[in-house]
């Protein structure tokens, strides 16, 4: 099975803002003090968004582009994989989400389109009103060709929902937990991991029980994949917050922010281009105020 899809969608960020819902647990995220500054951050995020589409479409992925709907307020909408993932076998599932503006991102018109493609749906989102929350794939992140996905628990990652996933889809999990610098526990594991095909970038030091970092660190190798480790620092210029896609020529493409991509050592980066071409954009607006980077902008279409 494939790690990486051609297709992305991503969702214009019409109503882009630092929310207060989400604010509370993501400590990547910033507020923005003035509504001067609030408008030139919703402005700015429309470039990144427009900057990063164009960058990926002339690489060759197809971007499958929805807008804002003005009326409903989202502010975290430019994030659309928290809320739906899909697979292989014509699957699409649909995830509980804890703050209640980022449920108003399930909009009818994007259902509609994945109802188009996917014939088997699973929706997770009554969970809600258990206040259980899964957020898709920032919550969990997947080893596709190994059937395998790792989670590291937060307010936003359910151990319960985890195994729920895993029956569905036929997945074997690897949960544990992970810490930034402040020592607060990480609000998404695709902020500290991802996994190409061949090669996962990690920060197996915000893993601080040594008997679940050596747990992740075991799979992964056992699975022949080659582990490019970065520090808490970069984590937290989110060079663990990056994206495989594939071209459709066939090339492997690795998506960053510039940010991401400035913090990662030669070493790292000559890495990477064994396996992945850097594909990166400026983003340091969405990442600011969203908390956010290139990994969260992308839902994979497959």
């Amino acid at each position: 099975m494939s790690q990486s899809s051609n297709e992305v969608l991503m969702i214009e960020p019409l109503h882009f803002g630092s929310n207060p819902e989400t604010l509370a647990d993501n400590h990547f995220q910033h507020s923005c003090n003035s509504s001067k500054e609030a408008l030139h951050a919703q402005r700015k995020a429309r470039e990144e968004f427009h900057g990063l589409r164009l960058k990926l479409e002339e690489a060759g992925v197809t971007v499958h582009a929805f807008s804002d709907d003005q009326s409903i307020v989202t502010p975290d909408s430019v994030f659309p994989n928290n809320w739906f993932s899909t697979h292989k076998e014509s699957v699409c599932v649909l995830y509980p989400m804890k703050a209640p503006t980022r449920r108003l991102e399930r909009r009818e018109e994007i259902i509609e389109f994945l109802k188009s493609r996917y014939q088997r749906f699973y929706d997770l989102s009554h969970f809600e009103k258990q206040h259980k929350f899964l957020e898709g794939t920032g919550s969990l992140v997947l080893d596709r060709a190994n059937k395998l996905a790792y989670a590291s628990l937060s307010e936003r990652t359910n151990p319960d929902l985890i195994k729920e996933w895993a029956t569905i889809l036929g997945f074997d999990v690897i949960i544990f937990r992970s810490y930034d610098q402040t020592g607060a526990l990480i609000y998404h594991t695709n902020v500290m991991m991802n996994i190409g095909t061949g090669y996962a970038v990690i920060c197996l030091e915000a893993i601080k029980s040594a008997e679940e970092r050596d747990a992740v660190r075991k799979s992964l190798e056992e699975h022949g994949i080659e582990l490019i480790t970065i520090t808490l620092e970069q984590l937290h210029a989110f060079c663990g917050n990056v994206i495989e896609v594939r071209s459709k020529d066939g090339r492997l493409l690795l998506v960053m922010s510039a940010t991401a991509n400035s913090a990662f050592t030669d070493e790292q980066l000559k890495k990477i281009e064994s396996y992945a071409e850097p594909l990166f954009v400026p983003l340091d607006t969405v990442e600011r105020y969203g908390g956010g980077s290139a990994r969260c902008m992308l839902a994979k279409i497959f």
